[in-house]
């Protein structure tokens, strides 16, 4: 599949949100019922292999985003299934391993939900023995570091830190994860409408189209390529429709490149440090 039918495809799938919801609807009343212990609603994820990790990370998932909502106003939950379900479209069953859609699946659940919770990520890491879902929580939740780079917004800085924990990981699931949170959010971007207009509209798009276009770069190595190219696709749909010039997007994410390469011994302590706050052991 060509980039452009797998941009349309990840568009359909889109516009398919409320089958998502009604996903969702469904996981959280077999929690009520059933909870944590068991499998979770069958046929979530069609053409798909799935096991006990992936069936669990739905209902971790799910169930640690209970009442949050995002700034399009889907229930939370349907972020990261909708970014699943693109993923089994992506990469397809033969070449999708199963760590890397459970770890899509609860991507978010430190960061926007669990982490209210006490010991979420020992939680997490209780759920399913052996497979450390809250360590992959916590390494890709934005790593809270402090490097001063003259001229360099701190939310550059970060997003470079956070390009570079999740290199050194050397995980192919988890930069796929990545990739696939990235290709749901680039294209969720229609709030943006809401919030700004005219030159502040264009200025917000490039903004999170750098980010993406840096993202899609610098885990190139690590992630499927077909995923790749469809956030590649993503970000050139969504530089027509805000009227973002290529050369901008191409500096924005040149900023955070330069930050990540110029900085990376300093950077790298920095995330050291922050990891061994959350006490996350090196591989």
């Amino acid at each position: 599949m060509e980039a452009d039918d797998r941009l349309m495809s990840a568009l359909a799938r889109h516009e398919r949100s409320r089958d998502i919801a009604a996903l969702v609807a469904r996981v959280e009343a077999w929690i009520d019922r059933e909870g944590m212990t068991r499998g979770g609603p069958a046929g979530a994820f069609p053409g798909a292999e799935t096991d006990e990790l992936v069936e669990r990370a739905l209902l971790l998932g799910v169930d640690a985003v209970r009442g949050v909502r995002r700034k399009s106003g889907d229930a939370y939950a349907v972020h990261p299934i909708r970014a699943a379900w693109t993923l089994v479209d992506v990469v397809g069953a033969p070449g999708l391993p199963a760590k890397a859609l459970a770890y899509t699946l609860i991507h978010d659940a430190l960061e926007e939900g669990d982490g209210k919770r006490p010991e979420p990520r020992a939680r997490l890491d209780r759920a399913v023995p052996g497979a450390s879902l809250g360590r992959v929580c916590a390494l890709l939740t934005e790593p809270v570091v402090a490097v001063d780079v003259p001229g360099i917004a701190a939310p550059v800085v970060t997003t470079a830190a956070f390009a570079l924990q999740v290199q050194r990981e050397r995980d192919p699931a988890l930069a796929t994860a990545v990739l696939a949170d990235k290709i749901d959010n680039t294209l969720d971007l229609d709030y943006l409408r809401g919030e700004t207009e005219g030159d502040g509209l264009r200025h917000a798009a490039a903004k999170r189209l750098g980010h993406a276009r840096f993202l899609g770069a610098a885990l190139a190595g690590q992630a499927p390529g077909a995923l790749v190219d469809l956030l590649d696709a993503v970000v050139r749909y969504q530089m027509g429709r805000f009227d973002v010039s290529a050369a901008i997007i191409q500096e924005r994410a040149s900023r955070y490149a330069r930050t990540m390469q110029d900085r990376e011994g300093e950077l790298c302590r920095a995330v050291e440090a922050w990891q061994a706050t959350l006490g996350l052991a090196p591989r």
